[in-house]
C-alpha cells in the first residue's frame, strides 16, 4: 500500500497565507525557519495476531491494543521543507507472512536531519513486534509475541506484554512491566525498572538506578549490572538459585527473605535460595544493593 494522502493543512487564500507568514519566515517560498507538521491517518484492513515491522527515523513510536475492528495509522511528519514533508510517502504494506509494514519513503530517497515521522497505532492485536528508531521514544502495550524494540536516543516502554522482549536504547529510560516471558533490557544511560516479570531477567545499564521485581512462580535466573546507580530486587515466591551481588561502594543488604547465607563480604553476598544451582548476579561500582523478598514500589531518591 503506498499511499500519498494530501496534505492536512492548504491555503484558503491569499490572505490566510499571508496571516501565516505573519508567524512562520519561509525561505524561498517552501523552507520555513519554524519545523512543519503535517498529519496524516491511515485505515488498513487487520489481520488477526499478525506481525508489526515499524521503522522510523527522528519519531517516536506508539503501538496501543485497543477495540477497534481495522488498523488506525496516525503519522506525524515533520521538517523545514514544506514540499518535501508534502511529498513524504507513508508506506503500509502487507508482507508474505502477513506482517504490516510501515515507514515513511522520504523525496530523494533519504532524509534530512531535520525531517522526521511520528506513528501512533491502534491495533486490535498482533503477534510479534519490530519497532525500531533513531531518534525517539517507544511505546507498547497489550501486544503478544517476541517484541524487538530499538531507539538510538529515546525511552522504551513495554506494559501487559504476553511475549519475550528484547529493548535498547543509547540515551535514555527502560519500563517494562507485567511481561509474560524472558526480557533483556539495555540502555547506556538511563534507569531500568521491571516490575512483574515471569521469565528470565537480564538488564543492564551504564548510569542509572536499576529496579526489578519478579512474579510469583518465576524461578529466574537474573542478572542485573549498572556502573553507577542503586540495585532494587524484589523477589516474588518460588525464586530459585545461587545470588550473587557485589559493589565496590554501598551497603548490599537482603531483607524478608528465605535464604542461606554462603558468604559475604565488605562488597559481596551470596545466598543460596531453594535446591537449584542455577546462578544470578546482580553487580553496581557505585551505589547500594537491596534484595527483599517482598513486593514493594521503587525507592525514590
Amino acid at each position: 500500500m503506498n499511499l500519498i494522502p494530501m496534505p492536512t493543512l492548504r491555503f484558503a487564500s491569499v490572505r490566510a497565507a499571508l496571516i501565516l507568514g505573519l508567524t512562520t519566515l519561509t525561505l524561498g517560498g517552501c523552507v520555513s525557519l519554524h519545523s512543519i507538521h503535517e498529519q496524516r491517518q491511515l485505515y488498513i484492513p487487520h489481520i488477526p495476531n499478525a506481525p508489526l515491522d515499524i521503522v522510523t527515523q527522528n519519531g517516536s513510536i506508539e503501538i496501543l491494543q485497543s477495540d477497534r475492528r481495522d488498523v488506525a495509522l496516525i503519522v506525524d511528519l515533520h521538517g523545514h521543507d514544506h514540499d518535501r514533508v508534502s511529498h513524504a510517502i507513508i508506506r503500509a504494506d502487507r508482507l508474505a507472512d502477513d506482517t504490516l509494514s510501515v515507514s515513511v519513503n522520504w523525496p530523494g530517497g533519504f532524509i534530512k536531519n531535520d525531517e522526521g515521522a511520528s506513528f501512533i497505532l491502534d491495533v486490535p492485536n498482533a503477534q510479534g513486534i519490530e519497532a525500531h528508531t533513531s531518534n525517539g521514544n517507544i511505546f507498547i502495550t497489550g501486544l503478544s509475541g517476541h517484541a524487538n524494540l530499538t531507539s538510538s536516543n529515546g525511552s522504551v516502554t513495554v506494559d501487559r506484554h504476553d511475549g519475550s522482549v528484547f529493548a535498547q536504547t543509547g540515551n535514555g529510560n527502560i519500563a517494562a512491566e507485567h511481561i509474560s516471558s524472558d526480557i533483556e533490557l539495555f540502555t547506556t544511560n538511563g534507569s531500568l525498572v521491571i516490575t512483574d516479570v515471569f521469565g528470565t531477567v537480564w538488564g543492564e545499564t551504564s548510569n542509572g538506578n536499576i529496579y526489578a521485581s519478579t512474579t510469583d512462580g518465576n524461578e529466574g535466573p537474573i542478572t542485573l549490572r549498572t556502573s553507577n546507580g542503586r540495585l532494587d530486587l524484589d523477589l516474588g515466591e518460588g525464586f530459585m538459585g545461587i545470588l550473587k551481588a557485589y559493589n565496590s561502594n554501598g551497603k548490599i543488604t537482603v531483607k524478608d527473605l528465605d535464604a542461606r547465607l554462603i558468604q559475604s563480604t565488605r562488597n559481596s553476598t551470596e545466598l543460596q535460595i531453594g535446591d537449584s544451582d542455577q546462578e544470578s548476579r546482580l553487580e553496581t561500582s557505585n551505589g547500594s544493593v537491596r534484595i527483599r523478598g517482598t513486593h514493594t514500589e521503587p525507592m525514590g531518591g
